[in-house]
């Protein structure tokens, strides 16, 4: 990868525009072939007045198939299906730009963030029933594009500072597929949390909705997650707790449908996404000098804006 990198500075606003140029060489025994991509990237941030902060940035790259869609093997999948890959899938490209905006108050913090992203000839699943062998036969074709735009508001409230933390998010997500079929998914993703902090006692209790995104022409439907989790310390002894989606039965849904041919299907993973339980006990021994450990208040909220 060759990179030029070029930056401007004021007192309140910087800019970065980095030109890279790319170098891929793949030798496998599917296909073999050298190419070269360009992938600019440009950001500007402008600090503002009472410590608040605006971002613009844009990017072009490119998306790498999988090899194993490459893969021209029949597969069976079961009497009834098969699946073989395409040597000829391209390799596409894909370009994005977000908006990011942060403000710091004693109070806690909000920020706003929207991106967009569109990428060109993307790969689908495709099907056809064989009459002579009974059989649906898979593969994959690309074409068309496939837009993801998303816009989000997240902050944090500080009820008792250093102590009590009250964590909020709302995200609408649009993605589309041009391909065939045409799949199209919206949705409001939610989070919420609440975070303590004492001197041995901490505790973390959050929530986030189910999330939807579309790959391969499949539209995928993840659960909501319920976490908890508990801390005490004291003189060397740690006791911790831990859960998710407790006294619950989650699945991950998985929907594809074209001409003749619907499919659906649910995973699931008892005591990993749902009904998971864990309690670790641990103990600190001291030898020699004696040192004074102080705990530190960590922030454990994560400013992402990114579902």
């Amino acid at each position: 990868m060759q990179t030029g990198r070029y930056i401007a500075k004021t007192q309140n606003i910087q800019l970065s525009i980095d030109l890279q140029q790319r170098f891929v060489n793949v030798d496998n025994s599917i296909m073999s072939y050298n190419k070269s991509y360009f992938t600019p990237k440009a950001y500007i941030t402008i600090e503002m007045p009472k410590s608040s902060q605006l971002s613009l940035g844009a990017f072009m790259g490119v998306f790498n198939p999988d090899f194993n869609l490459y893969d021209t093997t029949v597969k069976s999948i079961d009497p009834y299906q098969t699946l073989t890959g395409n040597p000829d899938l391209p390799i596409r490209d894909v370009w994005s730009a977000y908006y990011s905006f942060y403000m710091q108050r004693n109070w806690g913090y909000l920020q706003l963030y929207g991106s967009y992203e569109h990428s060109s000839d993307v790969i689908y699943q495709t099907t056809v029933y064989d009459s002579q062998e009974n059989v649906f036969r898979h593969s994959f074709l690309s074409g068309g594009k496939k837009e993801d735009l998303g816009i989000n508001a997240n902050g944090q409230l500080n009820i008792i500072p250093k102590k009590l933390k009250f964590s909020m998010g709302l995200t609408y997500k649009h993605k589309t597929e041009h391909g065939v079929p045409r799949n199209t998914v919206d949705f409001l993703w939610q989070y919420y949390g609440l975070t303590y902090i004492a001197k041995r006692f901490n505790a973390q209790l959050s929530y986030k909705s189910e999330s939807k995104y579309i790959s391969l022409g499949k539209t995928v439907t993840m659960p909501a997650l319920l976490r908890f989790s508990a801390g005490y310390n004291y003189k060397g002894l740690n006791l911790n707790f831990s859960t998710r989606n407790p006294f619950m039965r989650c699945h991950t849904k998985r929907v594809y449908s074209v001409d003749g041919f619907n499919q659906t299907s649910r995973s699931y993973t008892p005591y990993e996404s749902y009904d998971f339980f864990n309690i670790s006990v641990s103990y600190r021994f001291n030898y020699g000098k004696k040192h004074k450990f102080n705990d530190v208040d960590v922030d454990t909220q994560k400013k992402s804006a990114i579902l």
